[in-house]
């Protein structure tokens, strides 16, 4: 691939809940290309991966035989919500260095296990949040929240004139005091809100 290592590839696959294996098999259901060497896979530009793949499926088997461009558009879509929040807010030092920039082993044997369990156990608070919030306002109202997108009309001048705010505001209050979320929660709803806040001041200045 041109725009990133196999490891990192691998990895990208594995984050989102992929199996990557070295071979074409009837378990595959992705065969992604790269480009390839002419002088290596001869005047077709097709490896014996590729050939089989399109053999495969001509008799019948569920493959899919997709380009870079491909590839990297699908992982985008599969990266959820939840990573994406928890790359956002979590300390640096607990984010697997595959994610940082400028990185580019994209080994994964290299990767620290505790960095990464602690990095997964953050992904799993924030589908827990993401799912909270879903449910108790809607996928619309939830998607501004958590994307820190506020509607701010142009008339509002203080934090206590922006809906959104005052909403979200009252709902973290009512899942603390009222049902009593998880300090896991309650500690994500908190950055959620300092940043809706941060969002609202800078649009109302």
């Amino acid at each position: 691939l041109r725009s990133m290592t196999r490891g990192e590839a691998q990895q990208l696959v594995a984050d989102i809940g992929g199996g990557v294996a070295n071979g074409v098999t009837k378990a595959t259901n992705f065969r992604v290309g790269g480009q390839q060497d002419v002088k290596l896979v001869g005047d077709d530009g097709m490896s014996g991966k590729e050939e089989k793949a399109f053999r495969m499926r001509a008799q019948g088997h569920s493959i899919e035989v997709m380009s870079e461009a491909d590839f990297l558009a699908n992982v985008e879509g599969g990266t959820s919500l939840a990573m994406k929040l928890a790359l956002k807010f979590t300390d640096a030092e607990n984010i697997p260095a595959r994610f940082r920039r400028g990185n580019s082993s994209g080994n994964i044997g290299k990767r620290s296990d505790g960095v990464e369990s602690r990095f997964q156990r953050e992904v799993r608070i924030w589908e827990s949040v993401v799912q909270s919030i879903t449910e108790h306002v809607g996928a619309e109202t939830a998607e501004r929240y958590l994307n820190s997108m506020p509607h701010v009309p142009p008339e509002c001048r203080s934090l206590s004139e922006c809906l959104d705010f005052t909403a979200f505001n009252d709902y973290v209050h009512r899942r603390r005091d009222v049902e009593l979320c998880c300090d896991e929660e309650l500690g994500a709803l908190a950055l959620l809100l300092t940043e809706l806040q941060r969002m609202v001041e800078r649009r109302i200045k």
